[in-house]
């Protein structure tokens, strides 16, 4: 496989509904392999993990493990919902079905994570991912969030909400590694170049500093919607604005202006629950929604991944598609979690502690 689809499908895997479950590699959460699974590893699969299982059946998702990520994309998986194995062939393409120790024990290693390269596997005891450039990594794992997500290689001191430092790295015999036509923007059209992110800052706030924010959808397309920390360099598109973009590092004194995006999300969020631009915060607190991981449109859907957005919550490739999935959820409590609004559970009730939280109430 070429590094560059294999990466295409790892982001895909990312981007896709995903809970982590020990054997699967990318089936589709159905009745009848819950049922499987449970017998081939009744450890894994108690009666709290099968619940839970159980409600997810219909709702699009797929279950990896960390190793069958991995397995399960070289055998082909696609995303194919309609196929029972997601449209991988189980012990396909000559990549044979291994643990980790048996997967790192396959690549060419090393511990020197200084020339380490996208597409590489990632190692540490009983656990592995694929580092996929920019200091980032993809996962499938338990722990956090218990899905597929996007960690911060720690070996090269990257920071961010989740980081691991590994014990090695290898080159997969199966991945075609002088393929690999990356960049530091991948598939981005057009010039561009770089700013520092500043204190505080999302994506909102650095098109609002730099003058682009007719191009707000872009900068986060170019930059994958990634989780945004201060020092991180973001990507912006090359234009007559570069003369205000800042390389300098992040400032002691944060100049951004976030009652902008909150005046914005004020007023958005009035419109989305049909009441009219004069109705106070209390009114609009009385008619906020639950919401929660049910992968179903809603307007106000939309108004929040914005705001959270903005804020530096990534809510995964889709953005404001308004659809509450599994990386809106991470959102949320990632937002929880950092504001203290109760239990960091990714869940809105309708006038609960969160809607205060954001309303500033």
């Amino acid at each position: 496989m070429k590094v560059n689809d294999f990466i295409t499908m790892l982001k895909k895997a990312l981007n896709s509904n995903t809970i982590y479950c020990t054997g699967m590699f990318g089936q589709p959460i159905t009745t009848d392999i819950i049922e499987s699974k449970s017998k081939q590893y009744p450890s894994n699969y108690n009666s709290t993990k099968v619940s839970k299982l159980k409600s997810l059946v219909d709702r699009n998702y797929f279950g990896f493990d960390c190793v069958c990520l991995i397995k399960g994309i070289l055998w082909g998986w696609n995303g194919d919902t309609e196929n029972s194995n997601g449209g991988a062939v189980y012990n396909s393409n000559n990549v044979p079905d291994v643990d980790t120790e048996g997967l790192y024990a396959k690549c060419k290693t090393s511990t020197d994570f200084s020339n380490i390269i996208p597409g590489a596997l990632v190692w540490m005891k009983g656990h592995v991912g694929i580092y996929i450039g920019n200091g980032n990594v993809i996962e499938c794992t338990a722990a956090w969030t218990g899905n597929v997500l996007e960690s911060k290689l720690g070996n090269l001191g990257y920071t961010g909400t989740y980081v691991r430092s590994w014990t090695g790295w290898g080159k997969l015999p199966y991945v075609d590694y002088e393929a690999y036509t990356g960049s530091p923007v991948e598939n981005a059209a057009g010039s561009v170049t770089t700013t520092v992110v500043q204190c505080g800052e999302g994506y909102w706030q650095i098109a609002e500093r730099l003058g682009m924010l007719d191009k707000l959808e872009e900068i986060v397309s170019l930059n994958n919607n990634k989780a945004l920390y201060a020092g991180d360099t973001v990507i912006v598109p090359g234009s007559a604005t570069s003369s205000g973009i800042s390389n300098t590092g992040p400032t002691a004194v944060t100049t951004i202006n976030i009652p902008s995006a909150y005046d914005v999300f004020v007023s958005e969020l009035k419109e989305a629950l049909g009441l009219t631009s004069g109705a106070t915060l209390q009114q609009v607190y009385e008619k906020t929604p639950e919401l929660k991981n049910n992968n179903k449109y809603n307007r106000v859907t939309v108004v929040l991944q914005k705001y959270l957005i903005a804020l530096g919550f990534s809510c995964g490739d889709n953005g404001t598609d308004g659809y509450f999935g599994n990386k809106t959820e991470i959102a949320v409590k990632n937002y929880q979690s950092k504001y203290k609004t109760g239990i960091a559970d990714g869940y809105l009730s309708a006038k609960g502690y969160m809607w205060k939280s954001l309303l500033a109430l």
